[in-house]
């Protein structure tokens, strides 16, 4: 479904019945257990790269993104001329996500950066250094910087690019996260949305995070263990999603 991103009942009737998958994944955003055990394979991955299980740096960003009509949280960004929504992320140095918000596209990037500062600080009380784009300060508004510092004890830094420099070219820490919207983009379900609720497009990010494969592997044998072959008819979302 995220690789495809085909709707709920398209899935393939080798899997497991649409409707189970679908009641699963509903409850397991609602009732946080999809960030849990994403945040345990971040661990076991940073673990495996010989560093520290809780980050101390990180780089934030935001993407906007097209989105289907309809849906709540949905409007325009002049800079990128897109009609969607907006990802606010922050990621680790090895590109893994730790907070992720999504919001209209109208919202500039700096009030998106104090809603998942403000949650990266409550979840994440190791990290006292962020990286940043010139988007998150400017000679117009620079507040984010010494509010992250007085109100949460983080450091956001500024990585700017050179004014005498043409064309691409990869600037230090911002290319990370750059890289994990790469890695989301993969997906069709990342690429354009077709989500109604900001929620389920928050689940869906964190689902298919760079360490998602492990993830989507892991429960989808999981559920297998407790649905087998029975159907379930009673659910309270919106299969179109």
């Amino acid at each position: 479904m995220l690789r495809s991103g085909c709707q709920w009942r398209m899935l393939p009737r080798d899997l497991m019945p649409w409707d189970a998958a679908h009641r699963w994944f509903t409850e397991w955003r609602r009732d946080g257990t999809w960030d849990r055990v994403h945040d345990e394979l971040r661990r076991r991955v940073r673990i495996g790269a010989g560093r520290d299980p809780e980050p101390s740096a990180a780089v934030i960003d935001a993407q906007s993104i097209k989105t289907s009509e309809g849906g709540v949280a949905r409007g325009f960004d002049a800079g990128k001329r897109t009609t969607g929504r907006k990802r606010h992320v922050i990621v680790d140095t090895m590109g893994l996500l730790l907070v992720v918000a999504v919001t209209s596209a109208s919202v500039q990037d700096r009030a998106g950066g104090r809603a998942v500062l403000a949650q990266l600080a409550v979840g994440f009380r190791t990290i006292s250094l962020v990286w940043a784009d010139g988007g998150y300060a400017n000679s117009v508004d620079s507040t984010l910087l010494s509010w992250a510092r007085d109100a949460l004890n983080i450091v956001v830094e500024i990585v700017k690019r050179t004014d005498d420099v043409k064309g691409f070219k990869v600037l230090p820490r911002r290319w990370v996260v750059e890289r994990s919207f790469g890695w989301l983009v993969r997906n069709r379900r990342q690429d354009r949305t077709s989500q109604h609720r900001r929620g389920l497009h928050r689940g869906v990010t964190t689902f298919r995070a760079p360490h998602g494969v492990v993830l989507v592997a892991a429960m989808t044998a999981f559920v297998g263990l407790f649905v087998g072959t029975t159907r379930v008819t009673h659910l309270n979302d919106d299969y179109s999603e």
